[in-house]
């Protein structure tokens, strides 16, 4: 009995209904991982948070520099991570291996209280794969993904909170914000004007139009971008972005940023 075979033209028909399933389930696979990496993502923010006031509870109430200084810098020993160095304490701040901002992560005050360098980083986060972008500080991009507003004892400014018990609402004030820096590393806090319609720095989109959030109190949330600059502004990571408050889809974002940014006074 002769069996029986695909012809040619059977096969190539196969092989397009596969190709266009697959075409179609992509897009959905897509979502569906950008939507686990979102719930990692709020889990490590959350222990962040946790760790955030842990520290400032066994610190007499004082919270942790929300800068990210280099070796002899003032707040080298109250900030919550400093800049990428080598393991004994050099200066690599201008071009850094992935070790090296693990190493200034380590070195922080929240280490002892978060021993894990993966709790810094959002695994949507992709940036530490490749080179910088900024091309005058070299190295390979940002490990850690989060950033502490600077409103949240961010330096010497009278308009800071410096210890917990000044923060009246905990549950609406954010403390830790996703941030995708150029320059290898996400340099200093994240600075936004408590007033005005312009952005300062960016913030990064890595969950399908949507970031995460980590606030004082100790939870965390994901926050669905409404206006298209600001995701222009995220995707592009442009710096000092003004929107205008007539248009439609330029101003919702910023005011609730605004709104909930750490601003004593």
């Amino acid at each position: 009995m002769k069996k029986s075979a695909f012809t040619l033209i059977e096969l190539l028909v196969v092989i397009a209904i596969i190709a266009l399933l697959l075409a179609i389930m992509m897009p959905a696979l897509g979502i569906v991982k950008q939507k686990a990496q979102g719930v990692v993502c709020l889990a490590r923010l959350k222990n962040l948070s946790i760790g955030y006031q842990t520290y400032a509870v066994e610190n007499g109430g004082k919270l942790p520099n929300a800068n990210t200084p280099r070796p002899n810098d003032p707040y080298y020993n109250t900030a919550w991570v400093v800049a990428p160095q080598t393991e004994d304490e050099v200066d690599k701040s201008g071009g850094s291996t992935v070790e090296e901002k693990i190493n200034g992560i380590e070195r922080g005050v929240l280490w002892d209280f978060i021993k894990d360098a993966d709790a810094y980083h959002c695994v949507g986060d992709q940036r530490y794969k490749k080179p910088s972008e900024h091309g005058s500080y070299g190295g390979m991009g940002g490990f850690r993904s989060y950033s502490i507003p600077g409103g949240l004892n961010g330096g010497d400014a009278n308009w800071v909170y410096k210890r917990l018990s000044q923060i009246k609402k905990p549950s609406s004030i954010y403390a830790f914000v996703e941030e995708a820096e150029p320059r290898g590393y996400n340099l200093n806090w994240w600075a936004l004007p408590r007033t005005g319609d312009k952005w300062t720095d960016p913030i990064a989109i890595w969950h399908n139009e949507k970031s995460a959030l980590g606030f004082v109190d100790g939870h965390a949330e994901m926050h669905n971008w409404k206006d298209k600059t600001t995701l222009e502004m995220g995707w592009n990571q442009t710096i000092h972005k003004y929107v205008d408050p007539e248009k439609d889809g330029e101003i919702e974002d910023l005011r609730y940023m605004q709104e909930h940014y750490p601003y004593k006074g």
